[in-house]
């Protein structure tokens, strides 16, 4: 069995806008809500890639179709994006998958797996987990019900703590595991760039690369780009602004 976190470990935007570093930037520039607002508003317009290219999109598919059951395992949420109510998460996620050119409705699965469709934040071959850790959710909901345990399972995320609390799950369900964290992809983070980037967007709704963005910059006198993000701050205020 393989558990595969979405992002940042199989998808990412390419750019400095919507990657992790600039998520936790913006949480020091604005407020949580404000936070989820723009962070759904750039996942909704902003393209997709898969991390590694094909490297990425042939590991999925070689081991589902070798019969390997394949799920995606995410915290994003069912019916939230982060703390705000959001309903098309599923969607949404199918959407920036198949851009990348991952689709986990491909795996198939034998009838011991039927059960997992009652189990709460499953769909589409995705958990979406329920708990505050990733490893409380294997243990409950996850295979709480299950007609049989995993011989093993083999997880990849970006984060160590989830592959902390992963392994501990697994380790006491003495199920065998194979735990991995993705640390490639990773750019030198450069605020302006990403400032740019999100002014652009919301403001002529054009996506702009980082050279780009940094030919924008060169040219720009007052090289302080903060007012462009407290700009769009201070305009999205609602979901239907993400639209």
């Amino acid at each position: 069995m393989f558990l595969l976190d979405l992002d940042d470990t199989l998808i990412d935007h390419r750019v400095m806008i919507g990657s992790k570093f600039w998520r936790k930037y913006l949480l020091t520039q604005t407020t949580q809500e404000k936070h989820d607002l723009l962070t759904l508003f750039v996942s909704k317009h902003y393209p997709t890639r898969a991390i590694e290219g094909q490297v990425t999109t042939h590991f999925v598919e070689n081991h589902q179709q070798a019969g390997h059951p394949v799920f995606g395992y995410t915290a994003r949420e069912l019916n939230a994006w982060y703390y705000t109510p959001y309903s098309d998460t599923a969607a949404l996620t199918k959407r920036q998958l198949q851009q990348a050119g991952i689709d986990f409705t491909k795996t198939v699965c034998s009838d011991n797996w039927n059960y997992l469709k009652n189990v709460p934040g499953f769909s589409e071959n995705i958990f979406y987990i329920t708990t505050d850790t990733k490893g409380e959710y294997i243990i409950s909901p996850m295979l709480q019900n299950a007609p049989c345990l995993p011989i093993k399972v083999v997880f990849v995320d970006d984060r160590g703590d989830h592959a902390e609390t992963v392994g501990l799950a697994l380790a006491s369900l003495g199920i065998d595991y194979e735990v991995y964290v993705y640390e490639g992809g990773s750019v030198q983070f450069d605020s302006a760039i990403a400032d740019i980037q999100l002014y652009y967007l919301w403001t002529h709704s054009q996506v702009l690369s980082d050279d780009e963005a940094r030919e924008v910059l060169s040219k720009l006198s007052d090289k302080d780009t903060s007012k462009y993000l407290q700009e769009v701050i201070a305009q999205i205020n609602t979901i239907d602004d993400c639209f």
